[in-house]
């Protein structure tokens, strides 16, 4: 009789001790979340305070130094975002603007820091989410990006993000 509330015992120490352990992943889990461009604007649009929350946001790239718009940057879009409306000044309204990438034009190349932003075809990128209003219209946009639990799709494949100061030549 001893032997089985001794062994019923050590079989419900063993589920609190795996449901604990459980908890645990799904919590670690839940910070390590990545959303999509259009998700974090659902959030937005439907009230949550978003301002200044630390998220991970994944989109597809899109960098055009040579574009005449005003506010070209680098933008995440929703990877479902239709060719037409891949473009700086769609990004500027409906992406992500990635406020920590800084982009300079010389005489022949556009010096870039601290990440090369053209090699990628999308980033996970985590940072600081910011909101603001442009007239009527609300817009994103993210700081304080950590380089070390950020990445970036090279080919196909997820990779660190390569810190630095780059050069990219004129067209």
């Amino acid at each position: 009789m001893f032997r089985h509330k001794t062994l019923i015992l050590w079989i419900a120490l063993g589920a609190v001790f795996t449901g604990l352990l459980a908890l645990g992943s799904l919590t670690i889990l839940a910070r390590q979340r990545s959303y999509g461009v259009n998700q974090l604007w659902q959030l937005m649009l439907e009230d949550k305070n978003m301002e200044g929350k630390s998220v991970t946001v994944r989109g597809d790239a899109i960098f055009m130094p040579q574009s005449d718009f005003k506010y070209n940057a680098l933008y995440l879009i929703d990877s479902d975002t239709e060719a037409d409306f891949r473009q700086p000044e769609y990004g500027f309204w409906f992406g992500i603007r990635v406020d920590d990438l800084s982009c300079s034009a010389g005489d022949n190349a556009w010096t870039c820091e601290p990440f090369d932003p053209r090699q990628a075809e999308a980033f996970e990128l985590k940072g600081t989410l910011h909101t603001t209003r442009v007239g009527k219209k609300a817009i994103l946009w993210l700081s304080n990006i950590d380089l070390a639990n950020s990445r970036q799709l090279i080919n196909g494949e997820w990779r660190p993000i390569q810190a630095g100061k780059f050069i990219i030549p004129l067209k």
